[in-house]
């Protein structure tokens, strides 16, 4: 049964996406990247040329190759109609330039510059096999109207005048971007963070007392945190397999969840981290406040309140990586409620997910309890 409103497949669907391959296939549109990461990662470690700016720069490309990857998709009438508009207007191939971004800013992040050179001829030779077939599917399809779109419009880069402006309607609704390009966009913003992790730990000194452990915790536990939640918004949506067990979405569940982490925050705490606590704390602080105000707004936004609730409590007890395992959990729990108002069956009751639970007031009066021990 299809669990979303938006089509489940589109003419040659299938035989324009299998240059995607599989991650471990380094000469296939999935294996470079995969690639890029991985041998980056090394490589920067073992040349010792990863830097807070390197990874700056790297990040910022990323970032901005995520406008123009939504921008592409919400435009594209996949094999249905030679799309002309937006930035189809500038490049026959906007997504793959985006992609080229995204991938530049992977090899940007390493500081090596010789890793850039490698790589971005690696991902020209995969590339260009990838969207020579892809042409050869659309004058199959389009004929000589596509003849002429190519003669006029370059491929990846914009180097000639774009088409007139025409109207045209952006589509939010997308499959290609509600299904594919959102978990995409989830998964992108992990590499960034692999970087760092890495370079944390290959810093000169570096030991595993308590500062750097917090702080690598942190950043591998926003690493698996983004990876699940990709993968739970691509199942879900896509599939419309279970990414989560009944019992776990559960309110009786997630009062568990948050029980273990207050024990867990109390014993922390005999650590003392010498880390100044309102500095520490003002962000769980604020997520709390913001909570605070969702649980007096529509019902659809309570179970978000619980999940800053939760979130917030975590920082308090100064378990920020904990706090970041949990929007994984939330997010499918969230997911759930999302299709019990598309009218599907709903896993959870109304009582799960309407009302400030027995959750969210314990969780307020706790956090006014720890505001209060802090200004005493």
């Amino acid at each position: 049964m299809t669990t979303h409103p938006y089509p489940s497949q589109v003419p040659l669907k299938t035989e324009t996406s299998k240059n995607r391959g599989l991650f471990w296939k380094p000469w296939t549109r999935g294996g470079v990247r995969f690639g890029l990461v991985v041998s980056g990662v090394l490589t920067a470690v073992w040349t010792e040329s990863l830097s807070l700016s390197s990874i700056a720069v790297g990040s910022l490309l990323l970032l901005l190759s995520m406008p123009l990857q939504f921008w592409s998709k919400g435009c594209l009438h996949q094999n249905q109609s030679l799309t002309k508009t937006g930035p189809y207007r500038f490049v026959r191939h906007p997504f793959y330039t985006s992609g080229l971004m995204l991938d530049l800013g992977i090899m940007v992040m390493t500081g090596n510059v010789w890793f850039v050179v490698c790589g971005i001829a690696w991902w020209l030779a995969v590339y260009h096999h990838a969207i020579s077939q892809e042409e050869i599917i659309l004058r199959r399809v389009f004929g000589v109207e596509y003849d002429h779109y190519a003669k006029r419009v370059p491929a990846l880069i914009p180097w000639k005048k774009p088409l007139p402006v025409q109207p045209y309607r952006f589509d939010f609704r997308s499959y290609n971007i509600a299904v594919t390009e959102v978990p995409r966009a989830i998964q992108a913003l992990v590499f960034p963070l692999l970087f760092l992790l890495a370079l944390w730990i290959d810093r000169p000194g570096f030991d595993l007392n308590l500062a750097n452990s917090v702080v690598a915790l942190w950043l591998l536990a926003s690493v698996l945190s983004l990876f699940a939640c990709a993968r739970i918004w691509r199942q879900s949506f896509k599939t419309g397999a279970a990414v989560l067990p009944d019992a776990a979405a559960q309110p009786a569940a997630r009062t568990i969840y948050v029980f273990a982490i207050v024990v867990a925050g109390l014993v922390w705490s005999q650590f003392d981290p010498a880390v100044d606590p309102w500095l520490h704390r003002l962000p769980g602080i604020v997520l709390l406040a913001l909570a605070l105000l969702l649980t007096f707004g529509p019902q659809k936004a309570r179970l978000l309140a619980e999940s800053g609730i939760a979130m917030g409590l975590a920082i308090l007890l100064e378990l920020e990586w904990v706090a970041v395992l949990l929007l994984p959990l939330y997010l499918s729990v969230i997911i759930i409620q999302w299709r019990a108002s598309e009218g599907e069956s709903n896993l959870l009751t109304e009582d799960a997910m309407g009302g400030p639970s027995l959750l969210t007031l314990a969780g307020l009066g706790l956090a006014v309890l720890m505001v209060c021990e802090m200004l005493v």
